[in-house]
């Protein structure tokens, strides 16, 4: 795997989401698992805010045509897709507008703030996976965050197409996980019950392998 200088990254974040890349990337030549944590809550396709500018910014036509170029972007990379409407008496319609252009593109609708909080617990919540059996894998989770977490989902890449998955709790007391469709043929995904702060999870995965030719 080659990097070349014009993706050589300094930054924490751009580093991190480099390591993720060459990970994935390793898991799938070897055929081993890997898990991540979905960017926005509840396994959304984007994130979407709405943002009010002063001035003008073009007519009802043109601002919905600008919206829906910035949401089909957002959801082609899991990404944010910022929306403007106007300051003043139309403001209201527009927001009412473009709010609904997020939700019927399955888009997370959110403020700068709860962007800003939920990115900070996100940095906080650690994953792995290791194989424990020959289809069995042990999903274990840490929120270090000081505040409890909820909404998240990972995804579990198996690398190979599973039949049928179920999931449980290793711990006492600790509600599983419940097991979403994912979009990835390769993959479950684990919508996580909410995480109390600064505490560890553990999850067992069951599996079967799709028969051959199905799918």
């Amino acid at each position: 795997i080659a990097i070349g200088p014009d993706h050589a990254t300094g930054g924490a974040r751009e580093r991190a989401q480099l390591h993720q890349v060459v990970a994935a990337a390793v898991a799938w030549a070897s055929r081993t698992a890997w898990v991540e944590v979905l960017p926005w809550p509840n396994a959304a396709a984007f994130a979407g805010v709405v943002d009010r500018v002063d001035g003008a910014i073009g007519s009802p036509a043109r601002r919905t045509e600008e919206w829906r170029r910035a949401i089909a972007a957002a959801r082609a990379d899991a990404a944010l897709a910022p929306l403007r409407v106007p300051l003043g008496e139309s403001g209201e319609s527009a927001w009412a507008a473009a709010l609904g252009e997020i939700a019927r593109a399955g888009g997370w609708n959110a403020t700068r703030r709860e962007l800003a909080g939920w990115t900070l617990v996100r940095a906080s919540i650690d994953t792995s996976v290791r194989r424990v059996g020959p289809r069995r894998l042990l999903v274990e989770v840490t929120n270090g965050a000081r505040t409890d977490a909820e909404g998240f989902v990972l995804r579990v890449h198996l690398n190979e197409r599973p039949g049928r998955a179920t999931v449980e709790a290793t711990k006492l007391l600790q509600k599983p996980p419940r097991l979403l469709v994912a979009a990835d043929a390769e993959a479950i995904d684990l919508a996580l019950p909410r995480l109390a702060a600064r505490t560890s999870f553990a999850y067992s995965v069951d599996y079967e392998p799709a028969p051959a030719g199905e799918g």
